[in-house]
């Protein structure tokens, strides 16, 4: 589960520069970028949502072994991943101790498009993931039925 949290988190990586830039050119107008500046966008974007990395980790397990349908489970993890960004940006607010307004959580919406294309890319990994996990988790409940038939 680990792994498909870390891939889908590196392609999130690749799409957050591009968004981000399109989101200040449409509030700021065009202006240039170094690529220096892209370079250190991606590392400072990479490091700051290394906590969504890890929460989406502990969350998708929860996820994936409900007992909702494929597809339900999916927008689950979409709505999740969404609530990550923003738990995270806010966190971040916390921690530098800026005043907190509530346009300032705008600043989220790349993160969250992000998240979301790379959700959607990687949709048949999440569907292969989801049965994979529940079948070993019914031959676990299996086994373990028959431990108890095979004791008594």
């Amino acid at each position: 589960m680990f792994l498909h949290v870390l891939y889908s988190w590196l392609i999130t990586q690749i799409f957050h520069p591009l968004l981000f830039l399109i989101s200040l050119c449409g509030l700021h107008g065009w202006f240039s970028v170094q690529a220096e500046d892209i370079f250190y966008f991606i590392l400072l974007s990479a490091v700051v949502s290394l906590p969504c990395l890890l929460l989406g980790w502990l969350c998708i397990g929860i996820i994936v072994h409900s007992n909702y349908t494929t597809t339900a489970r999916f927008f689950i993890w979409l709505a999740t991943a969404g609530m990550l960004v923003i738990l995270n940006l806010w966190m971040i607010i916390l921690f530098i101790h800026i005043g907190f307004q509530f346009r300032d959580f705008l600043i989220a919406i790349p993160g969250i498009i992000s998240i979301w294309i790379a959700s959607v890319i990687r949709i048949k990994q999440f569907q292969k993931l989801c049965m994979t996990e529940n079948r070993l988790l019914e031959a676990e409940i299996s086994f373990e039925t028959n431990n108890e038939n095979i004791n008594h």
